[in-house]
């Protein structure tokens, strides 16, 4: 023997979302997403259609009618129990596989080695996506390719605004990184918004970015306020616990601003945001101390004619030297923290600190 291992092929199937059942905008079609050998797909199928000339139904599309009422089985069972719903989406994904692992292998060929997605920003918000459709022709099901066009259900593009050029607050003067170089270390938010810990060279930073856009967010108003916290510090010869701005995100490939870079703020021995801490394993001085690094921080802030907006404890991080830090300066509100009348205003962040005192264990 020379001891060299087989040469072994896999398939990994990893199922998404489902578009069918009860929940869905239509009956008359249905889609899965899932991911074959790394590759995103979107699989489309359409409802047999009735034949006008004798009232009777369609003989070819009975498959298709069945696969949708099975999916819309396995959507509807997933939303009360995931694990009971595994069977039925394991019998669904083998149906798959027999009837498109022809078309598939062009461009998701098994595996010989585990696959690990690419960790570069760039494709975490613009992710390559393949269509098909499941239709049965000359009574025998299949597999094709099909434009986004001609998808159950078309999907949104986010892309930036090609007429929109980003005029950063005046006296900003960042760097410009491309979402190409930034490389995510640990996702909070995923998706056409990413919010992660991200490396930068040879730097941890925090990246925020929309794929639409800065401008289609709250993320420009986060730049302006940051940038407005800064020049007030500079002015007024004082430090804030508020990150700072380290860069601005570029498309890799049109330019166009997507989002910022500040700042990571390491977790401390307790853990990272307030939510996230176990305040019954914190000493009570320590909790005080919090609350009145928060209490400060936002009385310069509003010395400054400035606001922190969307005031909670999953917006307050506290790292390794257990000193409070503000983040997310986007303005908003949420329930339970900050009323939406009110957010924006010295009554919502006075409402925000009471709620922030009883949540930190004192009385108002």
């Amino acid at each position: 023997m020379s001891g060299e291992l087989p040469f072994v092929e896999f398939t990994e199937f990893i199922a998404g979302g489902i578009n069918a059942g009860e929940y869905a905008d239509f009956d008359d079609r249905a889609d899965i997403r899932f991911e074959l050998n790394g590759k995103r797909i979107t699989l489309s199928v359409f409802a047999s259609s009735l034949d006008e000339d004798d009232g009777g139904e369609n003989e070819e599309g009975r498959f298709e009618d069945q696969f949708i009422l099975d999916l819309a089985e396995a959507a509807d069972v997933a939303m009360d129990d995931m694990e009971e719903s595994s069977p039925l989406i394991d019998d669904i994904a083998m149906s798959i596989m027999e009837i498109g692992a022809v078309p598939f292998a062009k461009i998701a060929p098994p595996l010989t080695v585990p696959y690990f997605p690419p960790t570069d920003l760039h494709s975490t918000l613009y992710p390559k996506e393949y269509d098909f459709r499941l239709q049965t022709i000359d009574g025998k099901p299949v597999i094709f390719p099909i434009s986004p066009e001609d998808a159950a259900y078309v999907r949104k593009e986010y892309v930036p605004d090609p007429n929109f050029i980003y005029e950063p607050p005046a006296g900003l003067s960042l760097p410009r990184y491309s979402s190409k170089d930034i490389m995510i270390e640990e996702e909070y938010l995923g998706g056409i918004f990413s919010a992660a810990k991200a490396r930068v060279g040879s730097r941890i930073l925090f990246c925020k970015a929309f794929a639409s856009g800065i401008n289609h967010s709250n993320l420009d108003k986060e730049v302006e306020t940051h940038h407005k916290i800064y020049q007030a510090c500079i002015k007024a010869g004082i430090q804030l616990r508020i990150p700072q701005l380290r860069g601005l995100i570029v498309h890799a490939d049109s330019g166009a601003v997507l989002g910022f870079l500040r700042d990571f703020i390491e977790p401390g021995e307790y853990g990272g945001t307030l939510s996230q801490i176990r305040l019954n394993n914190v000493p009570q001085k320590l909790r005080q101390k919090w609350l009145l690094q928060i209490s400060e921080t936002m009385g310069f802030l509003h010395s400054f004619g400035l606001f922190w907006g969307d005031g909670k404890a999953a917006n307050v991080v506290i790292d390794p030297n257990n000193d409070a830090w503000l983040i997310d300066l986007a303005g908003g509100w949420t329930n339970g923290w900050v009323d939406k009348k009110v957010t924006g205003t010295m009554e919502g962040e006075n409402q925000a600190l009471r709620r922030m005192t009883t949540y930190l264990g004192f009385a108002n």
